[in-house]
């Protein structure tokens, strides 16, 4: 199956740019044209996708998420209660709010928090036996320090960084995942009754500190990639995390990038956040720019189409 989109715009996030009157052209998945109509010819049993009106880019990616996790507060009966196999089917519904809300890929964060240093090293090597990269949740600086000596890729969180951690991940490659949005979900729960208060008041206590971290970092010039911890908060809401990015300080198109090309590099997967000939066809369409205005990322109802593998999943005028 040929599909060819028709947009307003199409961004690119690794140069930055928008192509006017633009048309991708996606042949069994895969992207085989993405620029100017007129510098294209569309296959005549292509099947038109109408994206006027829309800016196009390649589709979201979510580093950090737990796709089991309903993101509603804490019911202890519940999760007690709750059978592996009902467990699998609240991920197939967190999935497609999800892809809903123009996020095309995630990495599913599950349970990894940063240990003693010998235990980080061996899952560190074993895990490159198999091509697989270790992530930590790391939130206190002398486990973000273990986590990076023991040569994990990513840091979740990284709440409590100082300029020796910022110094090693500059100097390692690694990458940040920040997750803001998170502690901002476990207030709203616990002010409506969710959560117990104890957890607002850690959450309310670490927001200042979290922010200033990242705030260093982003600063330094540490590469960030996308990540919200979802399933603290409802899936679906993950866009808010630009809002937040922007906040402290990062551009536009670095928080697209974030969530994009330096997602699909930092967690290693290919032929995703590009729509460069030869990727797979996932992409979205929002109306407006998002350089100018990232609220158009940050919310469902803002993505008008999204696109999984060639394939329509949403659309909406």
């Amino acid at each position: 199956m040929i599909r060819a989109v028709h947009a307003d715009g199409l961004l690119d996030p690794a140069t930055g740019e928008t192509t006017r009157e633009a048309l991708v052209v996606i042949d069994d998945g895969r992207v085989t044209h993405a620029g100017r109509r007129a510098n294209a010819q569309v296959p005549r049993d292509a099947e038109t996708i109408d994206a006027s009106g829309l800016t196009i880019l390649p589709g979201l990616i979510d580093c950090h998420v737990h796709l089991t996790a309903l993101g509603e507060g804490l019911d202890f009966a519940r999760e007690l209660t709750t059978p592996p196999t009902l467990e699998l089917m609240r991920a197939v519904r967190a999935a497609r709010r999800t892809l809903d809300a123009g996020f095309t890929a995630v990495r599913d964060a599950a349970g990894s928090p940063a240990g003693v240093l010998d235990e980080i090293r061996a899952a560190v090597e074993e895990a490159s036996v198999h091509g697989l990269k270790v992530m930590a949740h790391a939130q206190a600086n002398a486990g973000i320090k273990n986590a990076l000596k023991g040569g994990v890729a990513t840091i979740e969180h990284g709440i409590w960084l100082d300029g020796d951690a910022i110094e090693m991940m500059l100097d390692g490659g690694h990458a940040l995942i920040p997750t803001l949005v998170a502690p901002q979900w476990v207030i709203r729960h616990a002010d409506a009754g969710k959560m117990p208060a104890y957890a607002a008041d850690k959450a309310r206590d670490v927001i200042k500190d979290h922010t200033a971290s990242i705030h260093m970092a982003v600063e330094a010039g540490v590469k960030i990639a996308f990540g919200t911890d979802t399933g603290v908060g409802p899936h679906g809401s993950n866009g808010e995390e630009f809002l937040l990015m922007q906040q402290l300080g990062m551009k536009p198109i670095d928080c697209i990038r974030s969530a994009t090309t330096v997602a699909a590099q930092t967690i290693g997967m290919k032929g995703v956040g590009t729509l460069a000939p030869g990727s797979w066809g996932d992409l979205i369409g929002v109306p407006g720019d998002p350089l100018a205005d990232l609220t158009l990322l940050s919310k469902p109802d803002n993505v008008h189409l999204v696109m999984k593998g060639g394939d329509v999943v949403k659309s909406q005028s």
